[in-house]
């Protein structure tokens, strides 16, 4: 069995420089590639309303999603990790 993995360093997306329009070009790459994998890693998704996006779009897929707790010191706290897979885990 072959299991297809990508991971993927957000660079803080969407509190980076210029985030938005990256942050919707990362979501359309990654929703264009799904059909090609089996888990998706995500790193530095550090604001709820990517991880929240990014998570919605997994699971409109039917993919399970697990992200770290969330807290109000997140962002200092953190390394925004999300992974994703077309099985559960």
């Amino acid at each position: 069995m072959i299991l297809r993995l990508a991971s993927w360093n957000t660079w803080g997306v969407p509190t980076a420089p210029q985030a938005s329009m990256r942050f919707h070009y990362q979501a359309r790459c990654l929703r264009d590639r799904l059909p090609d994998l089996d888990v998706v890693v995500l790193q530095e998704v550090f604001q709820g309303r990517a991880r929240t996006a990014f998570a919605r779009m997994f699971r409109s897929q039917g993919w399970t999603v697990t992200t770290e707790p969330t807290s109000s010191l997140h962002h200092l706290l953190s390394s925004g990790l999300m992974v994703a897979s077309r099985r559960p885990p």
